[in-house]
């Protein structure tokens, strides 16, 4: 760039105007790229312009950069002086008429760049030729929505309206691709305006106007009446609506529907609809109108035979939804390979397409090249498809009449790997999506079972939809599943029903976590808050442990040893412990002041244990909340009972056990002690139950416990504000004596009459007696009588009802199903004397010491009636009792019987026999005590085959009578030994050995004999030779020297020590003396070896099922729990069902002890249960399983190939947990 150049472009004036003094700078103005003028104008310099404009050399027609000269520039910045300048210049001429660029003259590009004062400039001139260059330019001002340009266009004369471009555009294609409303109503006012004039390619101003989305300018086109038809197509045979859908002009598809006479269907010459048209360009707000279009065609087929469905799912999600969502799509409609949209989907593996697709109800295959289509879809998932996905390849069906749940013949697991933590779903979807399955209308009728067996699904290793889930879809699935979210109410009708409250057994799953809370610190327990919480759960034996022992099991829990118990830890003991669950009664109460009598009743007596404590419960605004929605058993609303509490669950109530035990008097007393000393730390409180009666004394734990405090008064305040007028003195009984006093009680109780029908029912006048009652509104108008005071007077003559009744058979008065005495009877409960009472006492109760303690109990005089303290001094209960009694009385019949063993066999026999009659008593403790030890191994209900033996290194049969004492020794030495071994054998557990050398406990190559014991008597079976004097199946012969062995000790190891912990040294003496055929031996012998029996027990401890479930777990975090609990019990049944194929069992038979625990005795022994009319059964299993074993150099790793082996049956028994539906 020369100097003078510089200076142009940098627009310093005095340096141009100095250089153009000389002659050379003049000479080369012209030459040079750009030359200076277009310089000049290009950058803006005015005042160069027209030093430049000066100089008469100047060339103002040069050109410069594409063929645009000076003036094209000037009109480019807007330098109206300088165009003027130009314009006015003698050689300007040929330079107005020069096209630049796409031909364009300085005059068209003033219109095209909207250069108003410009263009003015040059219809000025008289010389502008429109007809060079200028083709269109009324349709560029148009275009370019230049108001005024247009206007002075138009006046101007010289621009016909209906002139066209090039492309057949006339300016009404301009404005309607510009979208100027003022210039359309002004082009439209013109006569001579080309309104349906097509372009090149057939589109009129309308066509224009459509794809340019401006549906004011197509309303106006659409008005007026000269107009083409709406449905006019162009050279594609494009309607409007096709370019409006094409170009996702949903406002001017609005406007074009507004016509009647719009065919939404008209196709184009590919066959394409507006419809098909809008999804191949995706545009899903036209796609909506579309579909709302009455006449709209949604299967139609272009020329290449795809539908609209087929374009959505090779080009968009959102369309196909729109698609799918309208009832009138075909979903069955092909393609012309013949596929569905649903294969076409798959074989594109368009994911979100499929998901859509299955949404809606396309139907589809649970599984995708030999996979769950699920894991497909994971990341596409939506509660809508993921619910049929599931409803597909759910585990099982439901009854739709019964209800009952049918397993299906095959699955695939969809419902629990859905399920599973593992699966990459948010969960809250899985959560809307576990909430639409629940909420099916095909299961609305059954939907409690149906919830419940959702949840109790398992998956293919064993473990249930609930276990694997995430924490929110499990809270949920909790909330559907239990009252409150951790109540499993029971099934059937509830416990106990009154005009006040309903009791209901129920399975309590909070409780643990909230207790924790209740007494960690920083997230931990310490050994005593550990302890606390344990005696918050009611746990019998923690008040029974010494303090070291109580370390212990804190220690144990304590798995990184800090001293203390995380929550985790303390879940996990409560697992262990409890099962994941506490068995609790909640009694649901219909009036608050009763609820709150009930627990402050309480307050005060934490420590005694008169009263049936209170467990934490859930929060009480949540129960409220809950309630209203709960329907119990018969369909029984319980709106009417907002109050909650929660209780210990009882064993069974006073009154059924007096029904269904009938007990004896020596049980009778036992129990009514009981009653009578919680009476007496009660009123040692202050309190008075107010209550006393059968139904509320209720066994728990073995014990006797007062229940329902909400009668319950404090001494010397107003009684009566709850009772059973059955048990009620004569004192709290009043005759009204007028119809003055009638109707002053009416009036008191007038507020209840309507709103309380049952209250009112029981407090209203019967042949003009009442209850001393009253409510606790201070309001209330007078009462006719004075209240009663609360003493314990009141309680001692509801005692004296109760025993009454036990020991005659027969009420003292009658009442009705609430304990209220009859109509019939109000009078005589209320006008007892003396007499009357001694003559019915005398008449109905046979003990006379019953009698005369009940005579003093139903003095008619409170003030003459025995205290609490009397009475438990009275002759009836001074009664020496001796807890070990039964068990001396067995044993010294025992002694008697061994002096006499010299009689021979027969008379061993006979000794058997008075065991057996004797043990009949023991029969419940000794089911307590095996399924103390059998806790956290396997569960009641599970056992089919004996789970108590021991192991001794001979078989008796082949052992001489003459080395009868050694035999004995030896197996007492044995059995020492062998509880040794199972210290050994946890301690290899807990570090994780080998436990090979730890089970050899004979020699190499020597067997061991496995003896069955009989678990009522404590003592090994033995079972006489056969006929032929060959030897039976038992004791089983164990080979040491097998490969199994190692495996079988390892699996049997739980039950060899509890087995050895059953024996009674005693019996398995007698029983291996027998077997000997010893007609008699030393007494110093016999006893010898039961001392050295019954020591070994005492120095052993229980096997620890939760400590080797640990090593399982830490071994294989994939075992199950329920299968490492179930393992043992599963090889234990192997080995029976190879090894004992009739299941003869050595003559033993099934029974069980009062709680349910199956108890594994003689026939003759359970036959003479029988004859007794105990509630016993034998059973004989039969059901076969299959052999295996396994081997391994650690216990753990044993039990981790145990648990890995398929179930005998993969569809378990669902338990069916509470009855409850708790509608949402």
């Amino acid at each position: 760039m020369t100097p003078f150049m510089l200076a142009v472009h940098l627009g310093h004036g005095e340096v141009v105007a100095r250089m153009l003094r000389v002659a050379a700078v003049v000479d080369d103005i012209n030459k040079g790229h750009p030359a200076a003028l277009i310089q000049a104008c290009v950058h803006g310099r005015g005042p160069v312009v027209h030093q430049l404009l000066a100089v008469p050399t100047i060339d103002v027609n040069v050109r410069g950069h594409r063929g645009r000269t000076a003036l094209h520039e000037a009109v480019s910045n807007d330098m109206c002086r300088e165009v003027d300048a130009l314009l006015r210049h003698p050689s300007i001429a040929s330079s107005v008429h020069t096209v630049a660029d796409v031909d364009s003259t300085p005059f068209y590009h003033a219109v095209e760049r909207k250069r108003v004062q410009c263009v003015k400039l040059f219809l000025a001139r008289p010389d502008l030729d429109i007809c060079v260059g200028a083709t269109g330019v009324l349709y560029a001002a148009a275009r370019e929505r230049t108001v005024e340009i247009v206007q002075l266009l138009l006046q101007d004369g010289r621009f016909p309206v209906d002139e066209t471009t090039l492309d057949g555009n006339t300016v009404l294609h301009g404005a309607a691709l510009g979208g100027n409303i003022d210039i359309v109503k002004r082009l439209l006012a013109e006569p001579n305006v080309a309104l349906n004039h097509r372009n090149k390619s057939g589109q009129t101003a309308l066509h224009v106007a459509a794809r340019s989305g401006y549906d004011v300018v197509v309303a106006l086109l659409l008005e007026n009446p000269a107009l083409h038809p709406v449905n006019l197509q162009d050279n594609n045979e494009y309607t409007p609506l096709h370019h409006a859908c094409e170009a996702g002009k949903e406002r001017v598809v609005s406007a074009l529907f507004k016509r009647d006479d719009i065919d939404v269907n008209m196709t184009c010459k590919a066959g394409n609809t507006p419809l098909i048209v809008a999804i191949q360009h995706r545009h899903d707000s036209c796609i909506k109108l579309l579909l709302q279009h009455p006449h709209v065609q949604l299967n139609h087929r272009n020329k290449k035979q795809d539908a609209a469905l087929f374009m959505a799912a090779h080009l968009s999600t959102t369309s196909l939804t729109l698609l799918l969502g309208h009832p009138g799509m075909d979903l069955s409609v092909k393609n012309a390979k013949n596929q569905t949209v649903m294969q076409v989907a798959l074989e594109m593996e368009r994911w979100p397409f499929v998901a859509g697709l299955i949404a809606h109800g396309v139907p589809f295959e649970v599984l995708y090249k030999s996979k769950l289509l699920l894991h497909k879809l994971v990341n596409d998932l939506t509660p809508a498809s993921g619910l049929r996905l599931l409803l597909q390849d759910l585990p099982f069906s439901l009854d739709p009449a019964t209800g009952a749940v049918v397993p299906v013949a095959k699955h695939h697991y969809s419902w629990t790997t859905f399920m599973d933590l593992s699966l990459a779903v948010s969960s809250e979807l899985r959560r809307q999506t576990v909430q639409a399955v629940v909420n099916h209308p095909l299961y609305a009728r059954h939907r409690a079972s149906f919830v419940r067996e959702l949840a109790c699904a398992t998956d293919a290793n064993g473990r249930t939809a609930l276990q694997i889930t995430d924490a929110t879809t499990r809270a949920f699935l909790n909330e559907q599943l239990y009252f409150c979210s951790r109540y499993e109410l029971f099934d059937g009708p509830p416990i106990h029903i009154s005009a006040t409250a309903v009791v209901v057994n129920a399975y309590d799953y909070g409780i643990f976590k909230q207790v924790f809370g209740m007494h960690a610190a920083s997230g931990h327990l310490t050994k005593a808050a550990f302890q606390a919480c344990l005696q918050t759960l009611g746990q019998p034996a923690v008040a029974s442990k010494s303090t070291e022992s109580q370390h212990r099991e804190v220690d144990m829990w304590d798995q990184n040893k800090d001293g203390t118990v995380s929550e985790p830890e303390f879940l996990r003991f409560c697992d262990r412990t409890y099962g994941g669950k506490l068995r609790v009664a909640v009694k649901f109460m219909r009036n608050a002041d009763e609820h709150a009598r009930e627990i402050n009743m309480r307050q005060g007596l934490n420590n005694a244990d008169c009263v049936l404590g209170l467990l934490p419960m859930a929060d009480p605004l949540v129960v409220k909340e809950q309630v209203a929605h709960l329907t119990l058993h018969h369909d029984l609303d319980m709106t009417a009972y907002p109050c909650m509490l929660v209780m210990p669950a009882a064993d069974r109530s006073l009154e059924d056990i007096y029904l269904k035990e009938r007990p004896n008097d020596n049980h009778i007393r036992s129990m009514l002690q009981e009653v009578a000393e919680m009476l007496l730390q009660l009123h040692a409180n202050g309190v008075v139950h107010g209550d006393v009666k059968k139904l509320n004394v209720i066994r728990v734990d073995h014990h006797m416990r007062l229940i329902d405090m909400d009668a319950a008064t404090p001494m010397h305040h107003p009684v009566g504000a709850k009772f059973s007028s059955g048990s009620l003195p004569p004192e709290m009984f009043y005759k009204l004596k007028n119809d003055g006093e009638v109707a002053q009680y009416t009036s008191y109780w007038a507020p209840h009459i309507q709103e309380n029908p049952e209250l009112w029912a029981k407090v209203q006048p019967r042949h003009g007696w009442v209850v001393k009652a009253f409510h606790g509104d201070p309001n209330a108008a007078p009462l006719p009588y004075t209240l009663e005071k609360a003493t314990p007077a009141v309680d001692v003559w509801a005692f004296g009802v109760l025993m009454y009744q036990m020991y005659s058979g027969v009420e003292l008065v009658p009442t009705d199903r609430n304990q209220d005495v009859d109509d019939s009877s109000i009078e005589r409960a209320a006008t007892w004397t003396e007499d009357e009472l001694a003559l019915r006492i005398q008449n109905k109760v046979a003990n006379p010491l019953a009698r005369d303690l009940i005579v003093k109990l139903l003095a008619v005089d409170p003030l003459h009636r025995i205290s609490v303290k009397e009475m438990l001094g009275h002759g009836y209960f001074d009664v020496k009792l001796d807890s070990s009694t039964a068990l001396q009385i067995i044993e010294a019949k025992l002694e008697k019987l061994n002096d006499q063993v010299t009689s021979g066999f027969q008379t061993m026999n006979d000794r058997f026999d008075q065991v057996v009659e004797l043990s009949h008593v023991m029969l419940k403790q000794v089911g307590k005590a095996k399924e103390d030890l059998m806790r956290g191994i396997f569960q009641a209900t599970e056992v089919r085959v004996p789970t108590s033996f021991v192991l001794l290194p001979f078989n008796i049969l082949e052992k001489m009578a003459d080395d009868a004492e050694g035999v004995l020794d030896e197996a007492a030495n044995f059995i020492r030994q062998g509880m040794e071994m199972g210290a050994r054998f946890m301690n290899a557990v807990k570090s994780s050995k080998g436990i090979g050398s730890v089970v050899k406990l004979v020699l190499p190559g020597e067997p061991l004999y496995l003896y069955l014991i009989d678990e009522v008597l404590g003592a090994p079976v033995v079972p006489p030779l056969l006929p032929d004097k060959s030897k039976p199946l038992y004791p089983i012969k164990i080979e040491t020297k097998s490969d199994e062995y190692v495996a079988f000790m390892a699996t049997a190891m739980p039950y060899i020590q509890t087995g050895f912990k059953l024996l009674k040294g005693v019996n398995t003496v007698a029983s291996m003396a027998k077997a000997l055929g010893v007609p008699s031996l030393d007494k110093e012998v016999l006893q010898g070896v039961q001392d050295k029996i019954e020591h070994a027990k005492k120095t052993s401890s229980v096997f620890d099922f939760g400590v080797l479930q640990d090593a399982v777990e830490a071994h294989d975090m994939g075992a199950p729990v329920h299968r490492i609990r179930g393992a043992a019990l599963r090889e234990l049944e192997r080995f029976f069902d190879a090894i004992d194929q009739d299941k003869d069992f050595a003559g033993l038979g099934r029974t069980y002890s009062a709680s349910g625990q199956v108890l594994w005795t003689s026939k003759s022994t359970i036959e003479t249960f029988e004859k007794a009319k105990r509630p016993t059964q034998v059973e004989t299993p039969s059901d076969k399983a299959e052999t295996k074993s396994a081997a391994g150099p650690t216990a753990h790793e044993i039990y981790a190939q145990l648990v890995k082996r398929p179930l005998d049956s993969e569809r378990k028994v669902l338990r069916t947990p509470g009855a409850v539906a708790v509608m949402r």
